[in-house]
């Protein structure tokens, strides 16, 4: 998916890879949010969000555009007929 943006004055464009995963159930069975330590030695915040939550008025969004539809689509497909 590509994606075409102005943020903050800035131009930005991006191509997102997108692939189903699956992990292990015990890994992060109960937790939240998943502390990150990115290559610039900055730290974030991952957490776990149904798709039902996101774009949503007063909820956080999903970018880029469309992303949600896609994942939406997605995920009504059973795992045995995807390509």
């Amino acid at each position: 998916m590509e994606n075409l943006s102005t943020h903050h004055g800035a131009v930005g464009h991006e191509v997102l890879s997108i692939a189903e995963v699956a992990f292990d159930a015990g890994r992060w069975a109960g937790q939240e949010r998943i502390q990150l330590h990115v290559d610039n030695g900055q730290t974030c915040t991952a957490r776990w969000l149904g798709l039902d939550t996101l774009d949503t008025p007063g909820g956080p969004a999903l970018f880029p555009a469309g992303l949600k539809r896609l994942l939406t689509q997605a995920a009504t497909v059973p795992m045995n007929q995807k390509p």
